[in-house]
């Protein structure tokens, strides 16, 4: 492709060069020589938000799950102490552990539609941005595979810890 020195040097997405004369001091026509800069410093800051919003999300997630398992080791030693009631710990225990798993679920599936939101706008911007659209087809990828995405694997965590909290209740119960 030949590039003509006085027309704007945009690539349009079809691969050619945009047809419009370059402002006087500036490679590009006046449309794209001032939305790109803006653009620009919006698309980053929509990206760095939804960076946070993950970096938030893993957290929480590895909070949660650190709060969790201690309960379960406090859990696990309970029996071998003759010194406290042991339905009444362990129940009082499991009870907190479930809410606290509750919870964990609550918190994750708001974050992670809070990410899901970030990743639209971050779309959004990338549609004018990038004529690539790199980042659009990423996600293509993440919305077509989601078990192989880690934060939409992790959001149903906290369920797998609600079911032990209420097996180890009828275990307690039942015995």
């Amino acid at each position: 492709m030949k590039i003509n020195p006085n027309h704007c040097r945009y690539i349009l997405d079809d691969g050619t060069q945009c047809p419009n004369e370059k402002v006087q001091g500036v490679n590009f026509c006046e449309e794209h020589a001032n939305w790109l800069p803006a653009d620009l410093e919006v698309y980053g800051a929509i990206t760095e938000h939804f960076r946070q919003d993950v970096r938030e999300f893993w957290s929480r997630s590895n909070l949660y799950l650190v709060v969790q398992v201690g309960l379960l080791s406090v859990f696990s030693i309970i029996p071998n102490s003759s010194s406290v009631d042991y339905k009444v710990v362990s129940s009082t225990l499991s009870i907190l552990g479930l809410i606290i798993a509750i919870v964990w679920f609550i918190v994750l599936r708001g974050a992670v539609l809070w990410i899901q939101r970030w990743r639209e706008q971050t779309i959004r911007i990338d549609n004018v941005i990038d004529r690539h659209h790199i980042y659009k087809e990423t996600e293509s990828f993440a919305y077509s595979h989601p078990l192989m995405s880690p934060s939409y694997v992790t959001q149903y965590l906290p369920i797998a810890f609600c079911i032990t909290w209420i097996v180890l209740l009828f275990f307690i119960w039942g015995t």
